[in-house]
């Protein structure tokens, strides 16, 4: 039975029940040859509501059948979207966690838009990335822990790798919109950054010294003058530094990785424009460059 405000009660049969208010058994006299959308109507006057939610989840159903259908799309959304374990479960070529049927759930996601409850899925989604957190802080841990043993970038890069892993395997579809997807990136980055120690911090300016660096394959034509060059575009580090973008590791370690340019450009000068003043024109484009 379902539980209406000013003590109106409606049975599975879809009428209402006497509540012992002389007004609410003369208007189901007036409702009983009435359809439904007129039932709705009067019935939205009367509570001073311009919605009945558990109408609106009936959909074109009649009774209580309508609720339990939404009852059942709720729970396979709900179980679609749930954030596993992927160290247990495995993740496909494209990243999303096995036995994830877009095509199975795809019916159940329709019928919670045309219920108008697609912004309710949020806030249970992201109380259970909450809840399921602790995984992904488990595997942060054994990394660094490896990190702090071998002071090695190499762990920091793998990390970085493996923490893209649980991203996309946790994201929704895009097929929800991108409110959902925004609001799974904002939250899930928002507990990275707490979640990572400070000592990633320091590992991370060493990933990023190593990824920086710049070749010395050349020299001036009077061969006083070494030439460092920085090319981006050319260097096999582009995939991850797009994963940087991706999990906001640029946006957060922004003068962090500032500070690693400016290491470069100081020591570029320091052994290389040392008490050369008099030759500026030659070491300030390099320098530029």
């Amino acid at each position: 039975m379902l539980h209406l405000p000013d003590h109106l009660q409606v049975c599975r049969c879809g009428k209402i029940k006497r509540c012992g208010n002389k007004n609410t058994q003369l208007l189901r006299r007036r409702l009983e040859d009435r359809s439904r959308d007129e039932w709705v109507g009067v019935l939205s006057a009367v509570l001073g509501s311009g919605e009945l939610e558990g109408f609106c989840l009936n959909g074109d159903a009649l009774g209580i059948s309508g609720l339990m259908s939404f009852s059942e799309a709720w729970e396979i959304s709900m179980q679609y979207l749930y954030p596993q374990d992927i160290t247990t479960v495995g993740v496909d070529a494209d990243g999303r966690l096995y036995g994830k049927d877009l095509t199975i759930a795809g019916p159940a996601f329709n019928l919670i838009v045309q219920c108008r409850k697609l912004p309710t899925l949020p806030e249970s989604f992201l109380d259970d990335m909450r809840k399921n957190f602790h995984l992904m802080e488990n595997e942060i841990s054994q990394y660094m822990a490896l990190y702090e043993l071998e002071k090695s970038p190499e762990q920091l890069q793998s990390l970085v790798a493996r923490l893209m892993e649980w991203y996309k395997a946790w994201a929704p579809p895009t097929e929800l919109g991108p409110t959902l997807s925004t609001a799974y990136t904002l939250n899930f980055q928002t507990r990275l950054f707490s979640s990572l120690p400070l000592s990633f911090a320091h590992g991370f300016k060493e990933l990023c010294t190593s990824l920086l660096a710049p070749s010395e394959n050349g020299s001036s034509e009077d061969g006083t003058l070494t030439i460092q060059r920085w090319d981006p575009n050319a260097r096999a580090h582009t995939g991850l530094w797009k994963l940087f973008k991706a999990l906001g590791l640029i946006d957060r370690y922004e003068s962090v990785i500032a500070s690693v340019g400016y290491e470069f450009i100081e020591d570029h000068v320091l052994k290389n424009c040392t008490g050369e003043w008099h030759s500026l024109g030659v070491c300030l484009p390099e320098v530029r460059a």
